[in-house]
Parts: structure tokens; C-alpha cells; sequence
């Protein structure tokens, strides 16, 4: 059931991960509460979607082929244009050299993997809260 209180948020929430369970889960989460998920499960051409989609969040995995999550958030938090995004990174790389990269380069949040969709879901929608605010 889509609820008021979010369903009057236009940018989407851009879920990536190789994982199609994880998008798929994490997705069907953020729609049931009327949030516009894309959800790709590979890391081509990410930067060039956020581009054309404008997500108010973007959910990485770090650890993806070619490009990792990493790489994708130093690539975005470069760029002025794309300063108020979230970026929450999403692994199972939960040392602390890991965390503090994914920090150091911009990430909003770093979520460690397995992880509780509703607590997920319930940061988002503060994110979305806060920017409305």
C-alpha cells in the first residue's frame, strides 16, 4: 500500500547490486511505501543513470565486477552536481579499513551485509523526510 506521507516524492531510489535478490528485495520494500526504485545488478554506465534519473538516494554494493561501490561513490562525490545524494554503501566487507574508505569518500551511510530491509527501509524514508523538510 502506498502511504501519503511518501508517495509524494519524485526522485527515485537507484538500487545497485550483482546480487538480483538484494535489488529485487530491497526494491519491493521501497515501492510498497510508494518510492520510485530503478534497480540495476551490474555497475555499467552508473554515473551516466544517475545523470538522467537524478535518484535522491543511490544504494551501492562495493564489491561488484568491474566497477566497485568504491570507485562509484569517489566518482559521484567529485562531482558538484551530485552533492545531495545519499550514497549508501551496501557489503559484506565490514572491516574497519573498509568502512572508514567508504566514509572517507563520501558515503552517507555504510550498511554492512546481512541486512534488515526495514531498517533500510526506514533510514530511506528519513532521507527523504529530511530533504522535504
Amino acid at each position: 500500500m502506498v502511504s501519503n506521507e511518501t508517495s509524494r516524492f519524485s526522485r527515485p531510489v537507484l538500487v545497485v547490486d550483482d546480487e538480483f535478490y538484494v535489488t529485487k528485495a530491497i526494491s519491493y520494500r521501497l515501492q510498497e511505501e510508494g518510492l520510485k526504485c530503478i534497480a540495476k545488478n551490474n555497475s555499467d554506465g552508473i554515473v551516466k543513470l544517475v545523470d538522467e534519473e537524478n535518484p535522491l538516494v543511490v544504494i551501492l554494493d562495493v564489491n561488484m565486477p568491474k566497477i566497485n561501490g568504491f570507485t562509484i561513490c569517489k566518482e559521484l562525490r567529485e562531482n558538484p552536481k551530485y552533492q545531495d545524494i545519499s550514497i549508501l554503501l551496501l557489503t559484506a566487507r565490514g572491516q574497519q579499513e573498509d568502512i572508514d574508505k567508504g566514509m572517507k569518500l563520501g558515503a552517507t551511510e555504510y550498511i554492512l551485509k546481512p541486512f534488515n530491509p526495514l531498517e533500510l527501509r526506514d533510514k530511506i524514508k528519513a532521507i527523504y523526510q529530511n530533504h522535504q523538510a
